[in-house]
């Protein structure tokens, strides 16, 4: 706990403006030991290149003016680091100047990451008799995973591509769910739940699908009248969850071997450049079969969405930008792709400050990062 906080402090110290983002990642684990990976990520002042080699020397700190006015830095980073090596694990620093900073610590814990609570759950699959859900998606990509998996479980699935086509397709069959995205063109999740409950469907469970995790986020989806928010790539047992609490009598618990219902990986089949494919990410895909078949597709969204991107920053279109991105961070965190991830957060950021040398520094490591994955 230590260490985070003297992250946390430092980013708070040098970021003037802008945001800060935690994540915790669990990279793999068993019932001795997890591995987690901790992330802090700023847009602040940012470190050279040259600073970075001493900066969790003992006793060294980066001397400049500004360290010397906002209280120095460096103390708190070199004890981090023997907090960190003391316990087994790693520190890393990501950094530009004028960039911010992501620091990120990995520890394997002598925990149990697969709880006895959790096996038991596991033990229980649902058997799912004539559940009608619609999916309301205009990403083709999430749009194929999730009916994939749907389908798998047992649902029958109709598709929307926006929230207009969505409330058409509800006044002539009757959905027991609808899983309703929140971005879309022609008329978005919201307006088109506002709609929905208007026109007199106010017992239709809408639950709300989103990449964007915020309190703020799920505040406007429940006060546009959605049910519940689910955050994408969501995991098999909440949608389970959502399913046995919103259409109970379409589902009902069943006792079963948990291999045959979500097939266990082996780790060192999945080696891919870029993405990091932990117990989260397995959580979400049924079989590895399904996740290397989706892989493709991805990667080549990938390519196109970077070219896309380029034009439309090039061309100043910085709202269309932003609408890119949310797109394509939902699909980014569904392959494991965490440090993509994090220079998309960083740009979105560097977007809403209209900062173009930012905007300029992040595109490049943006770039490396789409040719790792996609070479």
């Amino acid at each position: 706990m230590q260490i985070l906080v003297n992250l946390i402090s430092n980013a708070i110290k040098f970021t003037n403006h802008g945001s800060i983002h935690v994540a915790i990642f669990k990279n793999h684990g068993n019932k001795e030991s997890c591995n987690i990976e901790f992330v802090v990520t700023d847009t602040g002042l940012g470190i050279s290149q040259e600073n970075q080699e001493y900066l969790f020397e003992l006793f060294t700190q980066i001397d400049s003016s500004t360290t010397r006015k906002e209280g120095g830095t460096g103390l708190g980073l070199a004890i981090s680091k023997q907090l960190v090596e003391a316990m087994g694990g790693t520190i890393e620093v990501e950094s530009e100047i004028g960039e911010g900073s992501s620091f990120s610590f990995t520890l394997n814990l002598g925990v149990n990451c697969n709880p006895i609570v959790e096996e038991n759950v596991e033990n229980f699959a649902l058997a799912i008799n004539d559940l009608n859900i619609l999916l309301v998606e205009d990403n083709d990509d999430n749009r194929e995973v999730a009916k994939l998996i749907l389908n798998n479980m047992g649902v029958n699935v109709d598709e929307a591509i926006n929230g207009q086509l969505a409330i058409d397709m509800i006044k002539i069959k009757n959905y027991d769910i609808v899983l309703m995205d929140i971005q879309m063109p022609v008329l978005d999740g919201l307006d088109s739940t506002r709609i929905i409950r208007q026109n007199g469907f106010v017992e239709l469970p809408i639950i709300a699908l989103s990449a964007n995790t915020s309190e703020e986020e799920q505040k406007r989806s429940t006060d546009a009248g959605m049910n519940y928010h689910l955050n994408k790539p969501f995991k098999i047992k909440e949608l389970e969850n959502i399913i046995l609490k919103y259409a109970p009598n379409k589902a009902v618990k069943t006792r079963v071997d948990s291999t045959s219902y979500k097939v266990r990986w082996n780790d060192a089949l999945i080696q891919i450049p870029g993405l990091v494919v932990d117990d989260d990410i397995r959580d979400y895909w049924l079989s590895k079969d399904a996740f290397l078949k989706q892989l493709q597709p991805f990667i080549h969204n990938t390519i196109s969405t970077s070219d896309h991107l380029h034009q439309l920053i090039n061309e100043k279109k910085t709202s269309e930008a932003l609408t890119l991105l949310h797109k394509f961070k939902g699909n980014v965190k569904l392959f494991g792709a965490k440090r993509l991830f994090r220079e998309i957060t960083q740009l979105e950021t560097a977007l809403k400050e209209n900062d173009n040398s930012k905007i300029k520094r992040i595109m490049k490591k943006f770039d490396d990062t789409v040719k790792e994955l996609t070479q």
